[in-house]
């Protein structure tokens, strides 16, 4: 009996020392509101270019997260800022589709935001889908964004009068599975038609290097090389790595899956071997480097050096 007293006693004690963390519906509402007007606003400072409100709106030691790194947030809004004023001559048109928010106690809240970010430039309208978390707090009355989660994809639109069961949307990472896939079966078959009219993948690939070649800027040396190959090279497998990157020299480690296919199109995986050899050859001549590409068991091995 004592014990049981004592258990009612001790769970009326906890019960009315939470009773002050709870909020009517009333206040919850309002919170909830008062967190989605926030995030709503937040994400308009970019398409107004409001530069100072979007770092003063970082908690002191909030995080960054994306699908690249995690890093401090104030750091990383200083970066996008910065950048931004010097070499973003675009305009942004954002559309926020919806929020969803879930409060904690009286300072702390969870805001999911769908939202589109229309990038308008010289060259066009690039439209990209967001859909992003935000962890606020409320400090001194104000809130502050704790952790930005950030996800940005190409969205594919369905006209609204189809039927959902028709909507085969693809997420992101499949969709750059199957766009390497194809863009490897095209290269294969311009080199089976190539070299059934008489030129070899390695004649091509000196053909197609020197085209290529013309939309580098060679001002850029061997820095620019780097760099560009560092890009090319992830746009070209699902799988790669970075051995080495400095001043003098590149080395890249990628499975080009793709060339498992090349006995389809009447090639040996030597032919493809060597279209890439001589292609990113005469990339790295112009730009004041060479090249050397070696298979390596079912990889590829691409290190540039400086001339």
């Amino acid at each position: 009996m004592e014990k049981l007293i004592f258990l009612f006693i001790l769970i009326s004690a906890f019960t009315f020392g939470q009773n002050p963390q709870k909020m009517n519906s009333g206040s919850q509402e309002e919170l909830k509101k008062s967190a989605e007007t926030f995030v709503a606003d937040w994400i308009k400072y970019f398409e107004n270019k409001n530069w100072d409100a979007i770092v003063n709106s970082a908690n002191a030691d909030g995080l960054y997260i994306s699908a690249l790194e995690t890093s401090l947030l104030k750091n990383s809004l200083e970066g996008i800022t910065e950048y931004s004023k010097k070499n973003d001559n675009s305009s942004k048109k954002i559309l926020i589709d919806s929020l969803s928010t879930e409060v904690f106690g009286k300072t702390s809240a969870i805001v999911t935001a769908r939202y589109k970010t229309s990038l308008i430039s010289p060259w066009g309208t690039t439209d990209i889908a967001n859909l992003d978390n935000f962890r606020i707090e409320k400090i001194d009355g104000n809130w502050k964004i704790k952790t930005w989660f950030r996800q940005e994809y190409f969205p594919t639109i369905f006209n609204e009068n189809i039927e959902s069961v028709w909507n085969y949307r693809r997420d992101l990472i499949w969709r750059f599975n199957d766009a390497i896939f194809q863009m490897g079966n095209i290269a294969l078959f311009f080199m089976g038609e190539y070299k059934k009219n008489g030129t070899s993948p390695a004649q091509l690939g000196k053909i197609m290097g020197a085209r290529f070649a013309e939309g580098w800027n060679p001002e850029g040396g061997f820095d620019g090389l780097a760099s560009g190959f560092t890009n090319v090279i992830q746009s070209l497998s699902t799988n790669v790595e970075v051995l080495e990157l400095n001043k003098n020299t590149a080395k890249f480690k990628y499975d080009p899956f793709f060339s498992q296919m090349a006995q389809y199109y009447n090639l040996s995986k030597q032919d493809v071997l060597e279209y890439f050899q001589n292609a990113f050859g005469a990339i790295a001549d112009k730009m004041g480097g060479t090249s050397s590409l070696v298979e390596d068991g079912k990889d590829y091995v691409l290190t540039i050096n400086k001339k």
